[in-house]
């Protein structure tokens, strides 16, 4: 679990973006706040693009989960917040 803190609610955009080094293929499922969003067959680096609305940052913050589904594992290299 990831949590990140802003200082004032925004409607925009969480980017995640994962990482593979060993090249293997590998599923996910995450969830931003209530936000559900799926990784499918990806082998490399991938990036993941997740709406969030002003009532997500109510209480300052956005709680990151991420689940492997299949593969190794998942490496999150970054995760980037960005207002409209």
């Amino acid at each position: 679990m990831h949590e990140i803190r802003l200082a004032e609610p925004v409607t925009g955009t969480v980017e995640i973006t994962f990482d593979n080094p060993e090249g293997a293929f590998w599923t996910g499922r995450g969830l931003v706040d209530e936000h559900v969003f799926d990784v499918i067959n990806q082998k490399g680096r991938y990036t993941a693009k997740v709406g969030i609305i002003r009532e997500d940052l109510l209480d300052g913050k956005l709680v990151i989960k991420v689940r492997c589904m299949s593969g190794p594992h998942l490496i999150i290299r970054s995760i980037r917040v960005t207002g409209e």
